[in-house]
């Protein structure tokens, strides 16, 4: 008789799963109208399926599912089960060898997929609406100033500061702008006017220029045919002959020389003509004292220049004199410019009218009235060389007239 411990040892091991329990649970987590759950376990069985008739059967009964398992585990492949296109997965448990399948009509993802494009295409529609509604927002807010800006520039006289602030109160910005155009406007119309100015006495100057031409060589012959006859009938050189001598040169210079700037020794040499004619026409009322830098004699300056200014001495300051008088003309080179002064030490001018000269000379153009050979000398100056330059008067009463011409040094 065999010991009882030597006896062979069998056994069996029973698992019973409550399906319906299970169920509950896998119902709770899973949408169950959508999502098929399927457990089966290493020998393939279906352990659970809430069909309770495909339960202990085998996995190869459900055609579909066959070879599910030789697919990657985790990866969805595609199975047509009755009729319809599923999502199949599976994943092993980690607590033992049973393998959880799951189904998922493809429709759920379309469907899904339909939804998330439907709404990402809402979102974009409202996010258009929304760009489109600031865009035109902001294009109000900023283009709106500039139209009224361009109108302010295309018509600049309809506007003006009132009738801004009545139309835009609260745009200070337009109201800035506005004045600034206004303003430029305004220096505009002054500048039209100064320029209409300038355009109508250069028309007189031409006009006067036309009337004024005449031939130098017919005038040279006659002025040398009334030269010989007055030798002839004196019996040689006299005051009448120097005279028309001094004016031959003078008036060749004057009407030959065709360059607008001369070296300042030719306009010496011009203004030595002129005070030989003077001196004999006033039998050397007044004399002339020449202080003049040679380092000067060649640089330029606009002809007919010096003339006019020993001229307004003369006439101005020396002939109104009683007695005697001296007209000193000076030039030299100071402080990178060239001054020339005609002084006299004739009546002089009171202080009002040497200040009402000056200003003329500083602001207008050369106009009928006294002094007219200084503002004609003043206003080439500066059309020559700029604003810097030109004419100051310094004057005292029954003292004496100093005229002060300020040129740059030009060689």
């Amino acid at each position: 008789m065999t010991p009882p411990d030597k006896k062979d040892k069998q056994g069996v091991v029973v698992v019973n799963i409550d399906t319906e329990r299970l169920g509950k649970f896998i119902n709770n987590v899973s949408d169950n109208v959508l999502e098929d759950i399927y457990i089966i376990d290493k020998d393939g069985t279906v352990l659970y399926n809430r069909d309770s008739s495909l339960l202990n059967r085998p996995m190869s009964d459900i055609g579909p599912l066959k070879d599910l398992l030789e697919e990657t585990e985790g990866k969805p492949v595609q199975k047509n089960m009755n009729g319809r296109t599923e999502s199949v997965t599976y994943l092993s448990s980690q607590y033992n060898d049973w393998k959880i399948i799951s189904v998922l009509p493809l429709q759920l993802y379309q469907e899904k997929d339909s939804y998330l494009r439907n709404y990402l295409l809402l979102i974009f529609a409202a996010g258009l609406a929304v760009a489109l509604l600031l865009a035109w927002l902001i294009a109000t807010k900023v283009f709106q100033p500039i139209r009224k800006i361009i109108s302010i520039v295309e018509n600049p006289d309809k506007w003006t500061y009132v009738e801004l602030e009545k139309q835009e109160p609260h745009l200070n910005e337009i109201r800035q702008v506005a004045a600034a155009i206004a303003r430029s406007h305004g220096m505009r119309l002054e500048l039209e006017q100064e320029l209409r100015k300038r355009l109508a006495l250069l028309k007189q100057a031409q006009n006067v220029a036309l009337q004024s031409q005449i031939s130098p060589h017919f005038l040279y012959n006659t002025l040398e045919t009334i030269n010989w006859n007055a030798i002839r009938l004196t019996g040689g050189d006299n005051k009448v002959s120097e005279m028309i001598s001094s004016l031959s040169r003078l008036m060749r210079l004057s009407l030959e020389t065709p360059m607008t700037l001369i070296p300042i020794k030719a306009e010496l040499e011009h203004v030595q003509h002129y005070i030989e004619i003077l001196l004999i026409r006033y039998k050397n009322s007044f004399s002339v004292v020449w202080e003049i830098d040679e380092a000067i004699h060649a640089c330029k300056i606009p002809k007919i220049t010096l003339q006019p200014l020993v001229e307004n001495a003369v006439y101005h300051g020396m002939k109104p004199r009683q007695g005697k008088g001296t007209v000193r003309i000076s030039g030299c080179v100071q402080d990178e410019l060239i001054l020339f002064e005609i002084t006299d030490d004739g009546v002089g001018i009171d202080p009002e009218r040497t200040e009402q000269i000056n200003s003329a000379l500083q602001h207008d153009y050369s106009e009928p009235g006294d002094h007219i050979g200084i503002k004609n000398v003043n206003q080439r100056i500066k059309l020559t060389f700029g604003d810097p330059y030109g004419i100051t008067v310094f004057s005292e009463k029954h003292i004496g007239t100093t005229v002060r011409l300020t040129l740059p040094v030009v060689e």
